[in-house]
């Protein structure tokens, strides 16, 4: 349910309320939600017995202290266990306060049969993009957002492009940057960028098949 495209926000508690008894809910985890944080007083007001989970996957030290781990330590007496993505978040938890018990790292992981080196595939994707097999295609899969530094990217692609690099780029995502990095790739002619948009899963795959490098920058 996206909630908010049918009830207002203050029957979001009722909403719960509903719905955690009518489903006989027994557990509830939250992942980088602020209202799922704000309402964990209530939901253990109502429901004292209910096994609240929570997961964190990254820092935002620019946003509230350090974002959603931050406000999820601010509520680590109603979350019975907090899971990270990293040794590092973990440790950051737990230096907020929390108990060492309470915070376990739980790595995000891949199917590797799903995930692994295809050669026909590879082939295949390469030649629908009408890359050579001696040419090295370089992918950026994202979000073309802030945090993923398009212009950053843009950036090394002129300065391989100035090396005179054989590459072939491929940018799969989309964004509210990607207006400044098409005019930056535009801007610069960089004619070896092919900008394909919002890709599913199985579309990534190909490409990651087909990629000689994948590059992403972040800044965090």
């Amino acid at each position: 349910f996206t909630l908010n495209n049918f009830i207002q926000l203050s029957d979001y508690p009722r909403f719960f309320h509903y719905f955690i008894r009518s489903r006989q809910i027994d557990a509830v985890m939250i992942s980088h939600s602020e209202i799922g944080y704000h309402l964990l007083p209530f939901l253990r007001s109502v429901f004292p017995d209910l096994a609240i989970l929570d997961y964190c996957h990254i820092i935002e030290e620019h946003w509230k202290g350090g974002g959603y781990p931050r406000i999820s330590s601010v509520y680590s007496d109603i979350i019975d266990l907090t899971l990270t993505s990293s040794d590092e978040l973990t440790s950051w938890m737990v230096n907020q306060g929390i108990s060492k018990e309470k915070v376990k790292t739980c790595y995000i992981n891949i199917d590797v049969d799903f995930w692994k080196p295809d050669e026909q595939l590879r082939k295949k994707t390469r030649s629908s993009l009408s890359i050579r097999e001696d040419t090295v295609m370089l992918l950026y899969a994202a979000r073309i957002c802030e945090q993923k530094k398009p212009l950053v990217f843009g950036e090394v692609i002129k300065r391989l492009n100035d090396l005179g690099s054989n590459i072939q780029v491929v940018v799969a995502g989309d964004g509210d940057e990607m207006p400044a990095l098409r005019d930056f790739i535009e801007g610069n002619q960089l004619d070896n960028v092919h900008l394909l948009g919002s890709a599913s899963s199985a579309k990534i795959q190909e490409l990651m098949a087909a990629a000689d490098i994948f590059f992403l920058p972040s800044a965090w």
